[in-house]
């Protein structure tokens, strides 16, 4: 049974093909929002560092798949620089 939202559409490759681009960019959207809230827990992740291997996996994903890891990098380059004009 075809679904009311898809009546115009005659087969399941019509609505695959409707499908898909809504798919992928759901699937990066979810990608940037884990790798935003990791980022956010930076901190804790490294602080547990044995016990937070799935966070760390999640991280390495999210950020594979997304352009998140500049939010990852900067405040650490941020960091390092005012840390060296301090020294």
């Amino acid at each position: 049974m075809k679904s009311v939202y898809a009546r115009h559409w005659m087969n399941a490759v019509e609505i695959r093909a409707a499908i898909d681009p809504v798919s992928a960019k759901y699937q990066w959207h979810m990608c940037e929002c884990v790798c935003r809230l990791r980022i956010s827990e930076i901190f804790d992740i490294i602080v547990d560092f044995p016990d937070s291997t799935h966070a760390l996996n999640d991280l390495k994903v999210s950020t594979s798949s997304t352009y998140c890891l500049c939010e990852l990098i900067t405040p650490w380059i941020g960091m390092l620089i005012s840390d060296w004009i301090q020294v």
